[in-house]
């Protein structure tokens, strides 16, 4: 669960600095 936390608030900081790229992250997160 703590790496469930830890990865939402990393989506949420990502998003927040590179709005941009936001398919780009969902892209990757689909790749895992």
């Amino acid at each position: 669960m703590s790496e469930d936390t830890l990865e939402k608030a990393l989506v949420s900081e990502y998003l927040s600095i590179y709005p941009a790229n936001q398919m780009s992250y969902f892209y990757i997160i689909h790749l895992r």
